[in-house]
């Protein structure tokens, strides 16, 4: 295969860390709304957000009804209120995965075109490109609550690169997520390399063309 022309990039644990945003997120929505809670109630109130959360996998806004029914609260603010709250302050806090800016413009520098896809609400995700920093460094960015699929429909693949102006054989992605980001990308064609941050073990199906365990890896890579 040819040495890609486009290099295409997921958004969360990626090339931000969404696990760190969300720790520190956590803590300033319990003290918002749980003001009083001290200790080991504090720490279980905190655990049960971080659990119910399951990396991003619960959807916004149902999660926070899923999160007061773990706690047995009945009592609780209306979810479109916490809603609103996740989305005004879950990005004020946007953690930069070590070696995300060198490497983007580091392949920018090589001739590369850049693209993003990633899954949300254009609000939040939006907010948290712009708090990286990362905004002009890209060719394309789609977000799929705006474009109206997810990955890992073959079409937001497929939108990305004929934006970019390239062949699927011309474009690699790069993603944490073996189903959303490995599986999208080859079912458009292109090849994929799992962003495996966290040392995870591969259990499902799909086979990465490569696998990093830094992001700073992608520019060692043979990619030609």
């Amino acid at each position: 295969m040819p040495k890609p022309r486009a290099v295409i990039f997921d958004l969360d644990d990626t090339l931000i860390e969404r696990r760190a945003m969300l720790n520190v997120f956590a803590r300033l929505f319990l003290h918002r709304y749980f003001p009083s809670a001290a200790g080991t109630a504090h720490d279980r109130i905190y655990e049960t957000f971080l659990r119910v959360d399951d990396g991003g996998n619960t959807a916004r806004p149902g999660f926070f009804h899923l999160f007061y029914d773990a706690l047995g609260i009945t009592e609780r603010p209306p979810d479109n209120e916490l809603f609103a709250f996740w989305n005004e302050h879950f990005a004020d806090h946007t953690v930069l995965v070590p070696g995300a800016e060198d490497t983007l413009r580091a392949l920018k520098a090589d001739g590369c075109l850049l693209g993003m896809i990633t899954n949300g609400n254009p609000v939040l995700q939006n907010h948290k490109i712009d708090r990286s920093g990362f905004r002009g460094l890209f060719d394309d960015i789609i977000v799929s609550g705006t474009f109206g699929c997810d990955k890992p429909d073959p079409r937001i693949f497929r939108a990305s690169i004929a934006t970019l102006g390239v062949a699927a054989d011309e474009a690699i992605y790069i993603g944490d997520n073996l189903v959303n980001d490995i599986h999208g990308a080859h079912s458009a064609g292109m090849r994929a390399v799992w962003a495996n941050y966290f040392g995870r073990v591969n259990t499902t199906e799909y086979r990465p063309d490569y696998e990093i365990h830094t992001v700073a890896e992608l520019r060692a890579l043979n990619l030609g």
